[in-house]
């Protein structure tokens, strides 16, 4: 983001600098974040957030001179928030059709302003979307889960973003999504797991919550692999009797997948994805009830991760309030 100088009435206070685009002219309040100046309208914060209406209603207090708390002629208010949460919010305040016309669906940058602001101004409508774009990647039906595309039907979010959704969850707690996004906190390789990503890092407390549910969901994924067309309920047709028994032969590198602690995603990289691939040469019915049965073993793992992740185990959040 480039930013101009601008004039300040008061020398004393820290230089900061305008937005380029969020800066008007008419406006009659500037926000300060990490010093860029947004000056923007009263009218709009207090209609769209209840803590800012309730501040511009209160009588402001009369200054000693021209120059206190002011910037460029207004009053200023100086926040505490990152100064790329303000700039999302406000961008959304201004040009939220045309702001929601450029991207089918927003960033993980973009939700975690809408919850962060959201839930500290009492932005309502924001707060409710940014918790609904989380329940779209954490769904509770395992045949939802890791379809679709990122940036077109969800949010689009990186690997690496995993530990910021889980803190900021955490935060917030939206105890529905904590299980879901220590989980794939859980898939992500040691170091970054340890050490964070983006120079964000897990809590203490989810750190070991996630260290020590992967050792269960390593077996649980071992049991899903396993168990793929293995069942004696159903010994399969005249036709798929015998495809179902070299099947059951195939050497178990084959049906492993590389996602070690990824049970419910656990044959999506199968080599030429073996499961989905022997699926085909059954017929409808023996390939339906195959399904069916990995189907249930994952959506049963889904619907117990609490089970795997222990929310309730360590108690460290408890002690550091």
């Amino acid at each position: 983001m480039s930013a101009n100088p601008a004039n300040q009435d008061n020398p004393d206070s820290p230089l900061a600098t305008r937005h380029t685009s969020l800066w008007f002219e008419d406006g009659n309040v500037v926000l300060i974040a990490e010093g860029v100046a947004f000056k923007v309208h009263r009218s709009v914060l207090a209609l769209r957030s209840s803590v800012f209406k309730d501040m511009f209603s209160f009588p402001q207090p009369q200054r000693q001179s021209d120059s206190e708390d002011t910037f460029d002629g207004c009053p200023a208010v100086t926040l505490s928030d990152q100064m790329s949460h303000v700039r999302i919010v406000l961008d959304i305040f201004y040009n939220g059709i045309q702001y929601l016309a450029k991207r089918e669906q927003p960033s993980w940058a973009i939700v975690n302003a809408m919850l962060v602001l959201g839930r500290k101004y009492q932005i309502d409508d924001l707060y409710s979307e940014g918790v609904h774009q989380l329940e779209r990647i954490y769904p509770g039906d395992v045949d939802v889960l890791g379809q679709g595309k990122a940036g077109t039907d969800f949010m689009s979010f990186e690997h690496e973003h995993m530990i910021s959704v889980a803190n900021v969850v955490q935060d917030l707690d939206l105890q529905h999504l904590r299980a879901h996004s220590l989980y794939d906190c859980c898939q992500l390789d040691n170091s970054d797991l340890v050490r964070g990503v983006y120079g964000e890092k897990l809590r203490e407390d989810d750190l070991l919550r996630c260290l020590d549910a992967r050792t269960g969901l390593s077996e649980a994924r071992g049991r899903v692999e396993r168990a793929m067309f293995m069942s004696t309920e159903h010994d399969g047709c005249m036709r798929c009797a015998p495809i179902l028994a070299d099947l059951r032969q195939v050497d178990a590198d084959l049906r492993c997948s590389s996602n070690f602690h990824d049970p419910l995603r656990s044959h999506s990289d199968l080599p030429i994805a073996w499961f989905n691939a022997s699926c085909e040469r059954l017929c409808v019915d023996c390939a339906g009830f195959h399904r069916a049965q990995d189907r249930a073993m994952r959506q049963n793992i889904l619907d117990n991760l609490l089970d795997f992740i222990d929310i309730a185990e360590y108690g460290l959040d408890d002690e550091d309030e």
